[in-house]
């Protein structure tokens, strides 16, 4: 049986993430499943609430935060054949991480990622005006210095054969919320075609965007810009 890694980067959902663990563990027993849960940066009782599935799971704390960094801790402690994430606070429903993991199984896929914007325009997408302007403006920059034609780069739901993962160094300079964007790039550096599915997220987030970590997501994407496409540093 195929062995399915899947990475819980979770920062701070002491009231979730109990439930949300148990649900995986429930819905995905018939799968032959290896739960990384990644604690990043947690100020609150996250951690001791995973500690209840320390026989069950593999739980990381790290100290500094950063959803790169805990995604790239989950990768270095994986052993399965097919490895994804998704965001810790269940965002996406344990039927999409398995549609998921099926259809990347099924056809023999080494990158799935989970799309919002696929097959839909702006008007269909549920999240605030203010958060989809800023999704479309994304879509704009990451197409325009990186060349990556994927609509939705950030939705938080990814699946990779082992192969692929494999095939690209773990040296990234990202250790934040773009840190999907430089993996896939390293990905479509490699080669690999970058397939996506429709996704509709359990709930989408309906608060204004945090300037600082705007400037900060911009910023870091023209570092990606600089490091592989004028250094021209390899994946």
């Amino acid at each position: 049986m195929t062995k399915i890694s899947l990475i819980l980067p979770v920062r701070n959902e002491e009231k979730t993430i109990t439930n949300f663990i148990n649900r995986i563990l429930e819905d995905m027993r018939n799968l032959n499943l290896e739960l990384i849960v990644v604690c990043n940066g947690c100020k609150d009782k996250t951690y001791e609430r995973c500690q209840v599935f320390r026989n069950k799971i593999k739980l990381i704390s790290l100290k500094y935060s950063g959803k790169g960094r805990a995604i790239i801790k989950g990768l270095e402690n994986c052993t399965g054949n097919i490895i994804g994430f998704t965001d810790g606070d269940g965002s996406y429903s344990t039927e999409t991480i398995k549609k998921i993991i099926n259809e990347i199984i099924k056809n023999n896929y080494d990158v799935l990622i989970g799309s919002r914007w696929k097959n839909k325009n702006f008007f269909q997408v549920k999240e605030s005006f203010k958060r989809k302007i800023f999704s479309r403006l994304w879509f704009f920059f990451v197409k325009l210095f990186l060349g990556l034609k994927i609509k939705d780069t950030q939705a938080g739901i990814k699946f990779f054969s082992k192969y692929a993962i494999d095939s690209i160094n773990k040296n990234f300079i990202s250790k934040g919320y773009e840190f999907d964007v430089e993996l896939l790039l390293k990905l479509k550096n490699k080669g690999f075609k970058i397939n996506e599915i429709a996704v509709e997220p359990t709930k989408y987030s309906s608060g204004a965007l945090n300037l600082k970590n705007t400037i900060s997501m911009f910023k870091n994407l023209i570092e990606i810009w600089y490091y592989y496409k004028i250094k021209g540093v390899k994946s």
